[in-house]
């Protein structure tokens, strides 16, 4: 057997697994079934009362897409996870929030993107009190 030979039995291998899988082959080369670690953040507001102090929830996760966590009563989906970019789907419709603190009333969403160094804000959309949460990604 020459060189050659054996090297091209060296990539078919992982070719021939991934077909068995049922894994595409992007995620036999680069490793990105590896779960990656998320935290969520939970924290209540409400605008009628200055003096509130907020209750705050967090959840960590090492998570692979498909996975769920929930966290005060909202469910999140893991749509797509790769160690620089997390996609989730939120169980119900949420208002994006603007790192200044502002929500977005007039557009709700459930899909939403974290990806390193900006985390994924979004609130239950209401005006006098709700919940704020934060998807980071961990690292």
């Amino acid at each position: 057997m020459t060189i050659r030979h054996a090297a091209r039995g060296l990539v078919a291998v992982p070719l021939l697994m991934a077909a068995l899988t049922g894994c595409a082959v992007g995620d036999v080369l680069d490793g990105s079934d590896e779960p990656v670690a998320v935290t969520l953040e939970a924290s209540d507001w409400n605008g009628w009362d200055e003096d509130h102090e907020p209750s705050v929830e967090t959840v960590r996760v090492d998570t692979v897409e498909g996975d769920t966590a929930t966290i005060d009563g909202l469910t999140v989906t893991f749509t797509s996870v790769a160690p620089d970019e997390v996609e989730v789907r939120t169980s119900q419709d949420m208002a994006p929030r603007t790192e200044e603190g502002g929500l977005s009333l007039l557009d709700l969403e459930r899909d939403f993107t974290a990806t390193t160094g900006a985390p994924a804000l979004f609130s239950t959309a209401s005006t006098d009190s709700g919940t704020h949460y934060t998807v980071t990604i961990d690292g």
